[in-house]
């Protein structure tokens, strides 16, 4: 717990696609998420995000192009519990 109401999250994940049979792009890949968790009411749970993933070629782009070997994306969720 950061504080009453805010955790904290961290994840990391690793997938090697050696033959690019589920990307298409044979090469390593890896991603971070760091983000918090808060709780304004026992009801409400708030959860933004952000994420960072990364591979050994280019393999992320716009419009088709694989040209990054690196991305960079935000999200946030909400959850009400009943």
């Amino acid at each position: 717990h950061l504080a009453e109401k805010i955790d904290a999250q961290f994840r990391a994940e690793w997938f090697d696609d050696s033959q690019g049979t589920r990307t298409g792009i044979d090469t390593n890949y890896a991603e971070v998420t760091l983000g918090v968790n808060w709780y304004p009411t026992k009801f409400l749970e708030i959860r933004p995000e952000i994420r960072g993933d990364f591979a050994g070629k280019p393999a992320f782009g716009v419009d088709g192009r694989n040209d990054h070997h690196s991305q960079l994306t935000g999200g946030i969720s909400a959850m009400l519990k009943f």
